[in-house]
């Protein structure tokens, strides 16, 4: 079996060995080259008005009636309610009279990407343009952990120079974020990276030694003989008896602390006390709780003449990386912390102190300066709450797009002329569109059985642009000039949904009411106006697609729920003569043209030239091999993968095709 087979054990770099490599997703490749419907905005048809054009140019204005049949059980958020424990619970989404249904958004939603693939669109509105951050401390190999460790250590050379990580400050003052250097003249023996560490083993051997020795206790602030004080991340009276502080949390606070050199002429923090009990001052920071660690950091106070604004690429590639993992963060570490409410008050603790400082806050932290990319004179600062912080990569997301995909102006292909778009997030700027989806409403079965299913408790994991081996094209990461993003993100299907992975860990499941597989069929309706003849079959394909092709909807898609079959049940057309004959009254202006649905997805795909079996455009064929429901991959080829698996990962994730024809029909 090849490199990336779920059945063969790799050995990896590191000598592990790795069995799985794999996900309940893939991508859809990008097209090479994009079709555009115009060619300015000066030439989308009017939606106020219905427009009348004859020939080849004629406009279609109608609706659509269509159908939803889920072949696996399904959810689509709602309301949330709590539990007795404050948990949320998620209903499946009602209308206003009770009656389950899709929200018309989702299913537009699933409509336009289905545009943008079988429409060979742009990619380009629809990633986000952001630079990510990343860390490679548990891989010791690797091109990306090399650069991470030169970073850090400052051996970095070329376009990834940096000096190393420092400690300093940073503060938010008038809505503007700023780093500050410790103050250097009192501490003209401070260590390369601003900062002093100070060894928990250390602090117990000398609380130790002083209560037997009946001296001062030279951390008293952070812990006494009797272990009152759990500041620290172990606890125990003596070394001996050390043990971990389950409760643990990151801090930082004011303190003053001596210095002397030791035998190997270094210097070190010899005690600890509150502000001007010793002659210098400064902060003592513990951070994240990690196995093995047992190191504080002692920094020296700010110095105020130094402050150096951060840029907002910065603080916006921050709050990226902090909003993807902020409902984690804490969640596993305090599993062994029994009693609920002082686990949640450890981990409200830590999700703060990972946070940004507030308005007039000036707090302790560590920061890298780097070169630059593509500006040799000019750097620029990442910044964190750790040493082993989280660093820039050197290219945004939007970097990777092919240039096929980019323009200058905005690139009017299908998704854009027949959905819509906005101007910087201003609809009065942009393009209202000319589709309109209503909700679809639930017809449950005649003798209809259970409805909604037991509660369903879940933990879902989300592909994320910052796993570079599943996002990136070849051996690729966004320190690569020539990177690429590999495609549109789409679900595989599932023959059923999979038994679900069981957890103790309450913090990081999601917990819902799904419907069964028999609930019934949801319908509704698709108004659209002025659409062409190339449009309004392209708009038909994505709601029907090909013969024995499904899609997938709603929540929980890596698990099997929600495969759906999607049908048009009915299409009509306006009839612009009934509908301004003044000489009489139309109660209906429709013509039937459902049995001409065909005729519009063909001419579609003649007028763009698709072949019969979609095989002379790649991504219109990965596509429809992702929506096989005759061929579903096996499961083991499209779970998640293990822990272990993902840590020790080498392989980036199979190409589409690679999985589809694993499967023996």
């Amino acid at each position: 079996m090849n490199n990336n087979g779920s059945k063969s054990n790799q050995k990896g770099n590191n000598g592990n060995y790795q069995k799985y490599v794999g996900a309940p997703y893939n991508f859809v490749s990008l097209p090479k080259s994009i079709v555009t419907r115009r060619n300015k905005e000066s030439e989308l048809p009017d939606h106020q008005k219905i427009l009348e054009v004859s020939g080849e140019d004629k406009m279609y204005s109608g609706e659509i009636e269509y159908s939803i049949v889920p072949q696996t059980d399904i959810f689509v958020g709602g309301v949330s309610e709590k539990n007795k424990d404050g948990k949320e619970i998620q209903k499946f989404y009602q209308v206003a009279d009770g009656t389950y249904a899709i929200p018309g958004s989702t299913v537009r939603g699933l409509l336009r990407t289905n545009t943008q693939i079988l429409g060979l669109g742009s990619i380009d509105d629809d990633v986000e343009d952001c630079r990510l951050m990343y860390r490679k401390v548990a891989v010791s190999n690797g091109r990306l952990a090399t650069t991470y460790k030169d970073v850090i250590d400052g051996n970095a050379e070329g376009d990834q120079k940096s000096n190393g990580v420092r400690a300093g400050y940073i503060e938010c003052r008038n809505g503007h974020y700023y780093i500050y250097h410790p103050r250097m003249d009192e501490d003209k023996e401070l260590p390369k990276g601003n900062y002093y560490t100070l060894n928990e083993k250390y602090i117990f051997e000398k609380v130790e030694e002083a209560y037997k020795k009946r001296k001062t206790n030279p951390f008293v602030l952070l812990k006494n003989y009797d272990d009152n004080i759990s500041i620290l991340q172990y606890k125990g009276k003596s070394v001996k008896e050390m043990e971990k502080n389950e409760e643990y949390v990151p801090f930082y606070m004011k303190v003053s602390y001596k210095i002397e050199i030791n035998e190997k002429k270094e210097p070190m923090v010899t005690a600890v006390g509150k502000p001007d009990e010793y002659e210098r001052n400064g902060y003592l920071m513990g951070t994240g709780k990690m196995n093995n660690k047992k190191v504080l950091y002692v920094i020296p106070e700010a110095d105020r003449e130094t402050g150096n604004e951060l840029e907002q690429d910065a603080i916006n590639a921050f709050k990226i990386d902090y909003n993807a993992k902020a409902n984690l963060l804490g969640t596993t570490a305090y599993l062994k912390v029994t009693d609920k409410g002082s686990r949640k008050k450890c981990i409200e603790k830590t999700k703060e102190f990972f946070k940004l400082p507030k308005e007039g806050e000036i707090r302790p932290v560590f920061y890298v300066e780097q070169k630059k990319a593509g500006n040799e004179d000019e750097t620029e600062i990442a910044f964190g709450y750790a040493r082993n912080l989280r660093i820039l990569y050197k290219h945004g997301i939007k970097e990777g797009i092919r240039k096929e995909h980019k323009k200058e102006e905005r690139i009017f292909d299908y998704a854009h002329s027949m959905y819509g778009y906005t101007v910087d997030n201003n609809e009065k700027r942009g393009y209202k569109g000319r589709i309109y989806v209503e909700d679809a409403k639930l017809r449950p079965l005649d003798g209809e059985s259970t409805i909604e299913k037991e509660k369903v408790k879940i933990v879902l994991g989300s592909p994320k642009p910052s796993s570079y081996m599943d996002y990136l094209c070849q051996d690729k990461n966004y320190n690569d000039d020539d990177f690429e993003i590999r495609g549109y993100k789409q679900y595989w299907l599932r023959e059923h949904v999979d038994e679900l992975p069981h957890t103790k860990n309450d913090n990081i499941t999601s917990d819902f009411y799904p419907l069964s597989k028999d609930c019934g069929k949801f319908t509704g309706k698709i108004r659209f106006k002025n659409l062409t003849k190339d449009e309004l079959g392209l708009l038909l394909w994505t709601i029907r697609l090909e013969k024995g092709k499904q899609q997938n909807i709603g929540k929980a898609k890596a698990y099997g729920y929600g495969r759906i079959v999607m049908e048009i049940e009915k299409l009509q057309i306006y009839d612009y003569e009934k509908m301004y004959n003044l000489n009489q009254f139309c109660l209906n202006p429709f013509d039937d043209y459902s049995d001409q649905v065909e005729m519009f997805i063909e001419y579609y795909k003649k007028y763009q030239s698709i072949s019969k079996d979609n095989s002379n455009h790649r991504s219109i064929n990965e596509f429809f091999m992702m929506k096989d429901a005759d061929k579903m991959p096996d499961t083991d080829k499209i779970k998640y993968m293990e822990t272990n698996d993902y840590r020790n990962r080498r392989y980036e994730l199979q190409k589409v095709d690679k999985i589809y024809k694993s499967k023996k029909s």
